[in-house]
């Protein structure tokens, strides 16, 4: 399986931290009409914050301003995966939207149970050369090429001594 977490237009991620009950109470201190400010109401609540495309074995999501590509390769066999690259590849250009290229990376997820570890050609976007990581944060969790939970366990704790850190004045530790 082969993961492509990928910048996508630049939706701003700040979107998702408006409270539409909050937003509804200002535009009405603004003058705007009941109907319009309903109608913003119902169109910001109740959306499902991600898209997720099925292509045969393979999905694209995509979430605020990143876009990710999963597939399922089978007997070494990456042609499926590849087709639904170039397939995004083209949408994108079609749709006049660029892809960061410095903020791709592939994540290769290798069946464990096997002992030989094949080797991949790397993905191209605008003739660069993608990024391969042994692990990258995903929405949040940090996914391992080995599907371990040790990268998402250390940053967990590292995260929690940080805080820690700044409770312990007033902790008295």
């Amino acid at each position: 399986m082969k993961c492509l977490p990928a910048a996508g237009p630049g939706t701003p991620q700040s979107f998702n931290t408006v409270i539409p009950s909050k937003l509804i109470t200002k535009l009405g201190d603004l003058g705007i009409s009941n109907p319009l400010r309903y109608w913003i109401m119902d169109f910001l609540t109740n959306r499902p914050q991600h898209v997720r495309p099925m292509y045969g074995s393979n999905s694209i999501t995509k979430f605020a301003d990143d876009i990710t590509v999963i597939g399922l390769i089978s007997d070494n066999d990456e042609s499926h995966y590849r087709q639904t690259e170039v397939e995004h590849l083209a949408w994108c250009a079609d749709n006049n939207l660029l892809l960061n290229t410095s903020k791709t990376k592939e994540l290769i997820v290798v069946d464990f149970r096997k002992v030989k570890r094949e080797t991949h050609d790397p993905i191209h976007i605008n003739g660069m050369a993608v990024e391969h990581v042994s692990s990258f944060k995903f929405l949040g969790i940090h996914i391992s090429e080995n599907l371990s939970w040790t990268a998402n366990t250390s940053s967990l704790i590292k995260k929690a001594h940080q805080r820690l850190f700044f409770l312990s004045p007033s902790l008295n530790l």
